[in-house]
């Protein structure tokens, strides 16, 4: 019966069969039909009616034999043709023309459109059974054992379905993938790889075996010859490019920034392209031009862990970022990287000990050179050393050594740099580094106190290399000059602006440090009484390298002994007018005094006249006028001693004022001298009234208390005679005045000598001057005070010399005179 079928029959039995995927009875309906049932018809009948689910290990042996044509002979006896018997012929040919059966027809590959029946029918039927059930392993079941039929199914096998079988068996059960077979064919190649490379579970990190993907999926994807493309620029041997493989090596940058672990895993445990796993003993060639070369290799592996390295410490860098470091060599931008990696070091050292930061330096270091060993800069048009490679290796040392003092890592800092240590810098290098730090420890204070906070941790730092930088150097001497200057301060109340209480940066970077002492004084009642201690701290503010002038160019200042000695004779006078000018707010003219008439008589320095700076001192002669202009109110403390002066509180005022404004007259300009004598002279009336005034009390007292006009009054004896007073009346002073010798203006002839150059400048005085040594003999009438006028000039020129010294050598002038006669 079965002998006698009609063709058309057959195929609906062959239709039949397939449908039930019963490929025994199929097999043995195509060995006894061959010229109806042929090749493409039969595989047609499988594409279309063979049910997906239908495990490949069941036909697999069927489709083997129709390739082969190795059909063993069968008798068809035993064969069920039950479902056709009942259908006569010509229904069965209506049946048959309207079986639809899927054509073996495909577009892509070239090599599969092309190639025999059964390439066209794996490929289309991969694809079905994706589709339709899913099932990822069944795939390579069919696929695999056909894998050496054609070149296309073979390249198409390896480059495609194994790599995105193989990323989907990765998923668990019941999780589809992103994307079909199909899908995943005309995915661009940037976006295949993102989806062979993505983790199947985001949460674990670092991801496990990721060099197993790259060996057993990436591998096998990129060695498909079509995704290698090959191009030349301007005559240029050609060059082989693949986007893919360009997305590859994008992902391991990014790795390096993401999971440092997963980077080094894949790096380490994969051995590039070549190392590919297929599976199954099958196996693609790989072009030599496509492999990178060892120098490639290392360089990705530098610049991977320069990322790592730059993230570890704070700086979030992809190796694409360090390639910008190390090829664009941009040192302002090495400098910058150097910084924020050194800032974090920073913070992580207070919680790590020493072992840290020396590891720490060694990162540094190979950042610079990437291990190479180069100490200084690369030449021009040379090859980049490192990430930091525009940075010399002194530089990176000294920065390392300033992050050291900063966290008081003194005895690391020591044992690395300090003379003998294993880092040899340059002696210059290691001082400046040092000065540098203390410089900004100094800025970053808030308290001038030396024994705490910055200003502690600017002594320590100077004092931590003393190998290197010991305590004669001229920056060391500054800077502890600095630290004097400023813990002097911390004994005062000082508030530069309000609400803001002083910081010692304020004194290192103010354009006019001696202007804070004025400040000190205003705030701080009675403080002018320091003077010495404001001189020393005014002179620790010169040997600190500090302006002691706003008018002088500081940069030039303390180059040479006698520039430092003008800014130190400045510093003095600015100081002692500044306590002197405290004082007379405060009503304390007897200080004010003593210091005018201790510590501005002197005159400026030698060499003064030789500085480049043409200097005047415009304010010693002003704190002595302004004393000179002095008067006494009730709110004026009293003298302690009256020592030689006039017991008389208003003419001892007087003639100290008048000693004020001689001081005055001898250190003024010549153009303030008219001035000053107005006020001289105004005080000469005042003390000459003063002085008559007196004299004629005591002669009024002296006629009602003559004691010979009492009864019983023994003789008078006359006690001036007999006994030198140490405190004389104002007329006694009056006559001794009138009689004393000339050689008493003697004693103050270098005084006398440099008045006498101001004194000159003046018509008036000159005309004084003149009559004075015309008419020694003159006196002036007043029968309490006749004094020469060239006695005048004296006391104008020395002050009140005469009554101050005199005394001191024994000369009671009018008695010397009297016993001469």
């Amino acid at each position: 019966m079965a002998n006698t079928l009609h063709p058309a029959k057959v195929l609906l039995l062959a239709v039949h069969f397939a449908q039930h995927a019963d490929i025994d009875s199929l097999s043995i309906l195509t060995s006894t039909h061959t010229t109806i049932i042929h090749d493409e018809i039969l595989l047609r009948i499988l594409l279309t009616h063979l049910p997906e689910t239908e495990r490949p290990a069941a036909y697999v042996g069927f489709l083997q034999q129709l390739v082969d044509h190795s059909f063993e002979p069968c008798q068809l006896t035993g064969l069920d043709t039950s479902p056709v018997n009942s259908i006569d012929d010509n229904e069965a040919v209506k049946r048959a023309t309207k079986l639809h059966l899927l054509p073996l027809v495909c577009r892509n590959p070239p090599e599969i459109a092309q190639g025999d029946a059964l390439s066209r029918f794996l490929f289309l039927r991969i694809h079905q059974m994706n589709e339709e059930t899913g099932m990822l392993a069944q795939l390579l079941d069919l696929l695999l054992p056909f894998g050496r039929h054609s070149p296309g199914i073979h390249k198409w096998a390896m480059s495609t379905v194994i790599p995105y079988v193989r990323k989907g068996l990765q998923y668990r059960a019941g999780t589809s993938l992103a994307y079909s077979l199909i899908e995943f064919e005309k995915l661009p190649d940037h976006q295949a790889v993102d989806f062979l490379l993505c983790p199947v579970d985001s949460r674990a990190q670092p991801r496990e075996n990721v060099d197993h993907d790259l060996r057993s999926i990436i591998g096998p994807w990129v060695y498909d010859t079509d995704r290698w493309e090959n191009s030349s620029e301007d005559g240029e041997s050609s060059r082989v490019f693949c986007p893919g493989w360009h997305k590859v090596c994008e992902w391991f940058l990014s790795q390096a920034t993401l999971s440092w672990p997963t980077a080094v895993q894949a790096i380490e445990r994969w051995g590039g392209p070549e190392d590919v796993e297929f599976g199954h003993g099958i196996a693609l060639d790989l072009p030599a031009a496509h492999r990178p070369s060892e120098g490639a290799t290392n360089l990705l592996l530098a610049l991977t862990r320069s990322a790592y390295i730059l993230t570890l410490f704070g700086s979030p860098s992809s190796p694409r970022r360090v390639g910008d470091l190390a090829f664009l060599h941009d040192e302002r931008d090495q400098r910058s990287e150097i910084s924020k990696l050194l800032r974090t070091i920073a913070i992580q050292a207070s919680k790590e000990n020493d072992d840290f930061l020396l590891k720490a330096r060694e990162f540094l270091l190979w950042l610079r050179d990437w291990g190479h060993g180069t100490a200084g800069k690369p030449t021009a048009g040379a090859a980049t050393a490192g990430a930091l490679g525009m940075l010399s290796k002194e530089y990176v040392e000294a920065e390392f050594l300033k992050l050291l003092l900063s966290r008081e890592r003194y005895t690391l800092a020591r044992n690395l740099y300090d003379g003998g240590g294993p880092v040899r810098l340059p002696v210059e290098v290691v001082q400046d580094s040092v000065y540098e730090s203390a410089l900004s420890a100094f800025d970053n204070a808030t308290n001038p106190n030396r024994s705490r906070g910055g200003l502690k941790r600017c002594d320590e730092i100077i004092h931590a290399l003393p190998k290197t930088v010991g305590l004669s150097l001229p920056g060391t001497k500054r800077i502890i000059a600095l630290l004097k200057a400023t813990h002097a301060l911390s004994d005062y109340r000082l508030v530069l602006k309000q609400g803001e209480p002083f910081s010692p940066v304020v004194l290192r970077v103010h354009s006019d440090p001696i202007f804070i002492i004025e400040k000190v004084l205003e705030q701080n009642p009675r403080a002018y009484t320091r003077l010495q201690e404001f001189l020393e701290m005014g002179m620790n503010m010169v040997r600190a390298g500090l302006p002691s002038y706003r008018k002088l160019d500081s940069p030039t200042l303390l180059t040479t002994d006698s520039e430092l000695n003008l800014a130190a004779y400045i510093a003095e006078r600015r100081i002692t007018a500044m306590c002197i000018e405290a004082a007379l707010k405060e009503d304390d003219f007897e200080t004010a005094y003593s210091y005018v008439a201790s510590r501005l008589s002197m005159q400026s320095p030698e060499n003064s006249d030789t500085s480049p700076w043409a200097v005047v001192d415009e304010w010693s002669w002003k704190a002595a006028l302004q004393a000179g202009q002095y008067i006494r109110t009730e709110r004026s403390q009293q003298p302690t001693h009256l020592g030689t002066a006039s017991g008389n509180l208003e003419i001892r005022h007087l003639e100290q004022r008048i000693e004020c404004l001689a001081t005055a007259l001898r250190v003024a300009p010549t153009s303030q001298l008219q001035e000053i004598l107005k006020s001289f002279r105004r005080c000469e009336e005042q003390l000459d009234s003063a002085i008559k005034e007196e004299a004629a009390n005591e002669l009024a007292l002296g006629e009602e208390a003559k004691v010979d006009k009492l009864p019983g009054a023994f003789d008078q004896v006359n006690v001036e005679q007999q006994y030198l007073v140490r405190n004389m009346t104002a007329s006694i002073a009056a006559q001794q005045t009138e009689e004393a010798p000339m050689s008493l203006f003697d004693l103050s002839r270098a005084t006398a000598r440099a008045a006498q150059r101001n004194f000159t400048a003046i018509p008036s005085l000159q005309s004084i001057t003149r009559g004075a040594d015309a008419n020694n003999n003159e006196y002036e009438g007043g029968s309490l005070s006749r004094i020469r006028k060239r006695d005048q000039l004296r006391e104008a020129a020395t002050g009140t010399l005469v009554s101050g010294v005199g005394w001191l050598i024994g000369a009671n002038v009018g008695q010397n005179k009297e016993e001469t006669s």
